[in-house]
């Protein structure tokens, strides 16, 4: 299954944190929702872009330890490590199973 391979990606972040396991792939979750957001814009509706967006901020809150500045550096990395079309495409795939996975609290 492609999500146990995910989870054992180790992300550097800029202060030298290494996201392992469950927040590495938390980390996915939150860059496949935000670059859903962005590039499949013109399929949602306003309030789906910014529902999508929300959901990447409250992964990244709820589930990855660490700074606003070490999460968001390591979401660049994670961003860098694969296109932009195999990040849509396995945000189609594995979006369901990331919110079974990340409960979020508003």
């Amino acid at each position: 299954m492609r999500w146990a391979v995910l989870g054992l990606i180790a992300v550097p972040a800029a202060a030298e944190i290494t996201y392992e396991g469950d927040e590495a792939l938390a980390l996915r979750c939150a860059d496949m929702f935000a670059a859903a957001a962005i590039e499949l814009e013109d399929e949602m509706t306003p309030e789906e872009r910014a529902k999508t967006l929300t959901l990447s901020t409250y992964i990244l809150r709820d589930h990855v330890s660490g700074t606003w500045q070490d999460k968001d550096a390591a979401m660049k990395e994670v961003a860098a490590r694969q296109s932009t079309a195999d990040t849509i495409a396995d945000y189609r795939t594995n979006r369901d199973a990331c919110l079974a996975k990340f409960s979020v609290n508003p």
